[in-house]
């Protein structure tokens, strides 16, 4: 959009006396009228019928077709994020409005929660192809990810793997509003898991992180498979706290219950911390070799 210096302002002064309103406007220089760079109704179509391509897609293809270039880039993303909207938000509840979504895509939905939270769970259909083909599944993992939308869901996936390639079998979209305490998570993992074994899936080794909600209800559930931690997520874990320098401690010590039992103790007493400044955990030229060693030991146990 072409821009000109036309000292122009628009000035608003309300008096909450009178509750009457005085608008001052003043334009000092004419200028020719701004373009009109709006989007067509035969550009949104074109959107539409492409909605499956991206953004940067579409308007390389309205530029082949001769699109004016002063309508930018931006412009062909808000139309494509509005009417994608329209494909997905069928209620201006987002749980009802995903429930919906999936009933009219013919997900099949094996767990409905209101209460104490909301849950949903539903499988991909893949699974029921790999028991057509007569594909055993060996080996499955259940993963998760935290704090990825403003709603506070959690999203959990079981994956199969089968002859080095990955399949998600089933998902469960999980409410965590602060009621997810006391044993909730892991008896709604626990609901997930079993239905996936009621449908027949009875891997022999199961991978998870180290969430422990995870491994309870995959203990309760699959009772003779054997549950291993993901080789990535302890690599992760034992990396990250090689390179950290903040030393774990337990400060037990109460003041007054120190005077209480010995009168010479001031209760403000703080005795001194036992790790002195400028500690280094773990020296980085070691932590390589730590971690091969204990690699080893992991590759030894499982």
């Amino acid at each position: 959009m072409n821009r000109f210096n036309c000292e122009g302002y628009i000035r608003i002064n309300v008096n909450q006396t009178t509750n009457i309103a005085k608008i001052e406007v003043n334009h000092n220089y004419l200028h020719p009228p701004t373009s009109e760079n709006s989007v067509s109704e035969e550009i949104k179509m074109f959107i539409q019928e492409n909605i499956d391509l991206l953004p940067c897609e579409i308007y390389a293809k309205l530029i082949n077709k001769g699109l004016d270039l002063s309508i930018k880039q931006k412009q062909i993303h808000f139309w494509w994020t509005k009417f994608n909207q329209n494909r997905y938000i069928h209620h201006e509840n987002s749980f009802q409005s995903a429930l919906i979504w999936m009933k009219e895509q013919n997900y099949y939905i094996i767990l409905n929660l209101t209460e104490p939270v909301q849950a949903i769970a539903f499988t991909t259909g893949i699974y029921e192809h790999l028991k057509k083909n007569n594909i055993h599944i060996h080996e499955c993992d259940i993963d998760a990810t935290y704090n990825t939308n403003n709603l506070k869901f959690e999203l959990y996936v079981i994956h199969a793997k089968v002859d080095g390639v990955g399949f998600p079998l089933a998902y469960l979209f999980l409410e965590n509003n602060g009621n997810c305490g006391n044993g909730t998570r892991t008896d709604i993992i626990n609901m997930f898991c079993k239905q996936m074994k009621l449908q027949g899936l009875n891997p022999e080794f199961l991978l998870t992180d180290k969430d422990f909600a995870q491994i309870t209800a995959s203990q309760r559930i699959w009772v003779n498979t054997k549950i291993q931690l993901c080789r990535w997520h302890i690599k992760r874990s034992v990396e990250a706290r090689l390179a950290s320098n903040k030393l774990s401690q337990r400060n037990t010590y109460v003041g007054l219950t120190a005077h209480h039992q010995f009168s010479f103790i001031k209760n403000t007493f703080i005795p001194p911390s036992p790790i002195p400044k400028g500690t280094i955990f773990c020296p980085k030229e070691l932590r390589k070799e730590v971690w091969k060693i204990m690699d080893k030991h992991f590759i030894y146990i499982h």
